[in-house]
């Protein structure tokens, strides 16, 4: 193509960018032209075109023409012209566009084909801008071409594989898992590495949304590894930099960990031997890339063993923390990264912290480090390690670390780990005192409301440290310049126990005076907490109430409302401090409820935050375990709505978490779907029962005697507590599908049977389940118009609709077909029928 070499050529001759901006608008002006005139190019021209419009686009130009003509050549029948088509449609168009739903069917058409070379350029483009839309429309397509015995090619299979992976991350529920884990199970079969290693990557992204089916494929990883780790395939050509497969040794040892160890002794002195040499092989050369390639294995060979340790398999464990304790001391900024990184992962599990203490000084040492990253690490593991043995020294240490100047990108979080490990791990409350007042004088401006109001919380609730605090926060408040946080402190402390100061050169005078001292320069809020530590100053000590009630007056017209509010109504109320009523308003605060620091919950909403969606946070029940806990932490702040609505959440399906939070449209859509059940169906929707002909499956995936049992379990009773728990299991087990039958021929899954049991009947290869927040059960046409347009009121309200229609009386088994209609105000409505 002479015209897009000299295009191209012209481009980067351009010295500057003005010039070849000129350029490029000329060509687009040319291009817009030929398109708009022409009333067909012919396919050596529009491929021409094309390709100049996707070299412009990867030059960073704007380009928005050429979808229609990209639409053409992807319904052509050479190669040539697909391949174009194809390419243009992943480079000059994202999943957000909707002219992308008119590929759908050419898609399905070409991977539906036997001409592999068609199949692999739909496939690469499904994958790269493939959306909620693609996965329903051509989720079940790519499965079948996966798992299908027509597919021998290698590789078609691995980007099948790869392009199942995008689909699922975008929409998790178009795998029914049950039934296709077995399938995907036995390609691991292959000894093609390449696709062993596509089919790795799918399994690892099937295994973050449900692990369970998918346990079986454990063996076969291992003796995957077993190949690759120790009999060496010398054969191989799949090596790199003499390290051989290394992507897809780290994602055999990542995949191990969503599973417990094996119990098979044989299986597990195998795995083991297969981590011991990779501990004890791994050596350090003068190729960086080869270095990278044995450390990326080395340390998900550590993630594995973590992972046991965590289930009680001890056997590397000591190793294992030898290896992290080398890592850490050595002079390499990434090796010792990842060895800081990995010690506090280690850190986790039960008796370790012994044999961690051992490098606390290296550790500590990893503060100074110039990279800040090292420094962040080192931080966690400090905070992770520490306990009643070694808080002191941990905590002397980072008071240290932050009076010496630490970075004020890690400062806040410093702070609110030292208040953490002095507030759990004080054998003395005194030493706690001291040391958040400590740390307000160093970095006052880094101290958070909560960290303040902890240290409230402690001494009221806390008799024999009211003394101790009240003369500590005193003595603090003598000098000329105290943070703002440590005015609070003090004032609320003294406030509150003043009186129990016992040394009589600190009278009530200079207590006053003390206060009034930082009262000038303080904050209109901390003005506000002074105002009301003096009215209870002047109940506790009569000889004061002349000089508080002058306070007043002075604020009796100050310009803030709250100082104002506060001195007119505390005036007044000193004239009567010794009434009962009085005695009672300004008595000593009670104590305050036992509940778990505030400093630990944002702690834990901060990990939560941040954590990667890997196998730490996606994986192991420990792992989820704790992210329920944490879950259950934060719903103890909310309103009681939203114990109300965890409870009624509880009853659907288990992997509704696992729901593409992208997808846009269909959850937008599918926002007011009937609740799970053949009840909350029937409530939610009166005319439920009559029209969704297809019904509510309960337990689909699992046997049928497995849903009699669950069944039976739930109306009878049992003395033996095994059985009470295995019934308890077998229900948390269950799982709720809905019953569809799709307009399109071969777009289901079934006619409505399920491993040998009929939950409803249609046309073969119509019926599949759905995940009930995927299916959106309305009204009929007639009340949907008239609530539309005319409404209770009169008046239009503009909003969606959710209509239904059904083939003839819908009780014969016809199946129902539901269909989701937008309605705007200007009365244009879009459908699509499902």
């Amino acid at each position: 193509m002479r015209g897009l070499t000299v295009f191209i050529s012209d481009l980067r001759a351009a010295k500057v960018h003005e010039k070849m901006k000129l350029r490029v608008d000329k060509e687009l002006s040319h291009i817009r032209a030929k398109f708009a005139t022409a009333k067909k190019l012919d396919s050596y021209s529009a491929r021409k075109y094309l390709l100049k419009l996707i070299y412009m686009a990867m030059m960073g130009f704007q380009v928005d023409i050429g979808h229609m003509e990209t639409l053409t050549l992807l319904t052509g029948s050479s190669y040539e012209e697909k391949a174009v088509g194809y390419l243009a449609c992943t480079t000059l168009l994202n999943e957000k566009q909707e002219i992308l739903r008119l590929i759908i069917q050419a898609a399905k058409n070409d991977i539906n084909s036997r001409n592999e070379a068609f199949q692999c350029l739909a496939l690469s483009c499904v994958a790269n801008v493939g959306g909620p839309e693609f996965a329903e429309a051509l989720g079940s397509d790519v499965q079948k071409l996966l798992v299908s015995s027509l597919s021998s090619k290698p590789f078609v299979r691995k980007k099948a594989a790869l392009c199942l992976l995008r689909l699922v991350r975008r929409a998790p529920e178009i795998v029914q898992h049950d039934e296709f884990a077995p399938r995907v199970v036995k390609l691991l079969e292959d000894h093609n590495i390449g696709v062993l290693t596509s089919l790795m990557s799918l399994m690892l992204g099937l295994a973050s949304v449900e692990s369970e089916p998918y346990e079986p494929a454990v063996p076969i990883v291992i003796r995957i590894l077993t190949r690759l780790v120790l009999t060496k395939d010398r054969h191989s050509e799949y090596k790199y930099y003499n390290t051989l497969c290394p992507w897809l040794q780290v994602k055999c040892l990542r995949f191990l960990q969503y599973f417990t160890p094996p119990k098979e002794e044989a299986l597990r002195t195998r795995l083991n031997d297969i981590l011991h040499k990779i501990l004890t092989k791994t050596e350090v050369t003068k190729s960086v890339n080869k270095n990278n390639a044995d450390h990326g294995i080395l340390f998900e060979a550590i993630n594995l063993i973590i992972h046991m340790c965590r289930h009680g398999v001890l056997d590397l464990h000591t190793q294992a923390i030898t290896l992290l304790g080398t890592f850490i001391s050595v002079r390499e900024p990434n090796i010792r990264y990842l060895g800081l990184e990995h010690m506090a992962k280690l850190a986790s599990v039960p008796n370790t912290n012994a044999n961690i203490k051992r490098h606390q000084n290296t550790i500590q040492f990893s503060l100074k480090d110039a990279d800040i990253s090292i420094r962040k690490r080192a931080l966690d593991l400090l905070y992770v390690m520490c306990d009643k043995t070694n808080a002191t020294d941990i905590v002397h240490e980072l008071l240290k670390y932050l009076e010496k100047g630490s970075d004020y990108k890690i400062r806040e979080e410093l702070v609110l780990r030292i208040a953490i490990l002095a507030e759990k791990y004080a054998q003395d409350l005194r030493w706690y005192i001291d040391t958040i007042l400590q740390l307000i004088n160093m970095a006052g401006d880094f101290i958070d409301d909560d960290i303040w109001y902890r240290v409230v919380q402690i001494v009221t609730n806390n008799e024999d440290l009211q003394e101790y605090a009240a003369l500590t926060v005193y003595k603090a408040l003598q000098s000329p310049s105290v943070h703002e946080n440590g005015v609070r402190v003090g004032g609320y402390i003294i406030g509150e126990f003043g009186h129990k100061i016992n040394d009589v050169e600190i009278t009530p005078a200079k207590l006053f005076d003390t206060l009034s001292r930082h009262f000038k320069t303080s904050s209109i809020p901390t003005k506000a907490l002074l105002m009301s530590a003096y009215i209870k100053m002047a109940k506790t000590f009569p000889t004061l109430k002349d000089q508080v009630t002058a306070v007043f007056k002075q604020h009796l017209a100050f310009m803030d409302p709250e100082i104002q509010q506060r001195a007119v109504e505390y005036e007044q109320m000193s004239k009567d401090l010794d009434t009962e009523v009085m005695s009672a308003v300004f008595d000593i605060m009670p104590n305050f409820p036992q509940r778990e620091s505030a400093l630990v919950r944002r702690m834990k909403k901060r990990g939560k935050a941040t954590a990667d969606r890997n196998v730490w946070t996606d994986g192991g029940d420990e792992e989820k375990k704790r992210a329920a806990d944490s879950k259950e932490d934060d719903d103890d702040d909310d309103d009681d709505d939203s114990s109300s609505s965890s409870s009624s959440s509880s009853d659907s399906d288990s992997d509704s978490d696992s729901d593409s939070d992208d997808d846009d449209d269909d959850t937008a859509k599918t926002s007011t779907a009937a609740p799970v059940g053949d009840a909350a169906v029937a409530a939610a929707v009166p005319e439920a029962a009559a029209v969704n002909n297809a019904g509510v499956e309960e337990g689909a995936g699992s046997d049928d005697s497995s849903s009699d049992s669950s069944s039976s379990d739930s109306s009878s009773s049992d003395d033996d507590s095994d059985d009470e728990g295995e019934k308890q299991k077998k229900k948390k087990k269950q799982k709720v599908y809905v019953g569809v039958e799709w307009d399109d021929e071969g777009r289901g899954k079934h006619d409505g049977t399920y491993q040998g049991r009929r939950y409803f009947s249609c046309a073969p290869g119509r019926g599949a389940f759905l995940h009930p927040k995927r299916v959106c059960v309305g009204v009929s046409l007639l009340a949907a118009i008239r609530d539309k347009y005319i409404g209770d009121d009169g008046k239009q309200d503009d909003g969606e609709l959710f209509v239904y229609s059904t083939k003839g009386d819908g009780v014969d088994g016809g199946g129902t077909s539901t269909s989701t209609s937008t309605s705007t105000s200007t009365s244009t409505s879009t459908s699509t029928s499902t």
